[in-house]
């Protein structure tokens, strides 16, 4: 069986099962391929491309994460991916402040001709970065909580747009899925783990940002986080506290990044 013929098996499937890891899971465990039939129909409807976890384009970091997906549908240039030395994500709260958004915008702004950058298409923080690396003429990726097909959050679609035309759009959910909170938490992970280094420009106590980061952490994957003024409330301040790298400009993103590639060049 060719890997194309298995990519068009394990979209298939993720098609018919909406995306849903578990029932992709068991559908794999017993057995229950779908016809050349399904797979003709499935694929005749497919607009978007898929790659499977078998697929050499299948970034390779993204194997070593607890549940990784059988299925990658995206819009775009899939090499975005396939160095994550390349990549830094850049996270933050929805409900973003001025300041979150000016140093964002800055860092993003500064690093975006060195790497890529890659967020989750979400209010606040995340919409930013990925704006200021488009205005910086850099290259982005989006990884969506829902159906390749659907923008969510809606106001955002300017962005999808762009990013569907000139960058990297991502999901492990098909078509038009709407998205559930459940997804927002599975999308997480799927962020943290395509780059070195997650940044962190501005969150919250109880902020949903925490959930990348703990998907980083538990990936052995370096966090920074942008210091705020003593007195705010800022996860960002007790993260330096616990460990995390201290970034206040896009030398700080740098430093880090090269380090790691020299110490990569080494082995």
């Amino acid at each position: 069986m060719t890997i194309e013929q298995v990519n068009k098996i394990l979209a298939t499937i993720s098609i018919q099962e909406k995306g849903d890891w578990l029932s992709i899971y068991q559908r794999l465990c017993s057995r229950k391929l779908p016809s050349d039939e399904e797979i003709e129909e499935c694929m005749s409807k497919m607009r978007c491309n898929a790659i499977c976890l078998e697929d050499k384009r299948y970034p390779k970091q993204l194997k070593k994460i607890y549940q990784p997906p059988f299925v990658l549908f995206y819009y775009g240039d899939i090499s975005l991916i396939s160095d994550e030395s390349k990549c830094v994500s850049v996270v933050g709260s929805r409900e973003s402040t001025p300041y979150g958004e000016n140093v964002t915008r800055e860092i993003v702004s500064d690093i975006a001709k060195d790497y890529n950058i890659v967020s989750g298409l979400a209010l606040g923080i995340d919409a930013v970065a990925h704006q200021a690396c488009i205005d910086a003429h850099g290259k982005t990726i989006a990884v969506l909580p829902s159906g390749i097909d659907y923008c969510h959050p809606k106001i955002n679609y300017p962005i999808y747009k762009e990013i569907k035309q000139n960058h990297l759009l991502l999901s492990e959910y098909p078509d038009k899925e709407v998205p559930e909170q459940e997804h927002c938490r599975s999308r997480n992970r799927i962020v943290a783990a395509l780059s070195k280094m997650v940044l962190v420009t501005e969150a919250h106590e109880r902020s949903g940002t925490l959930l990348t980061v703990g998907c980083a952490l538990n990936s052995n994957i370096e966090v920074g986080a942008v210091p705020y003024p003593v007195g705010e409330n800022s996860e960002c301040n007790r993260m330096i506290k616990d460990g995390a790298l201290l970034i206040e400009n896009g030398n700080d993103v740098r430093t880090f990044m090269m380090g790691w590639q020299e110490m990569k060049n080494l082995k």
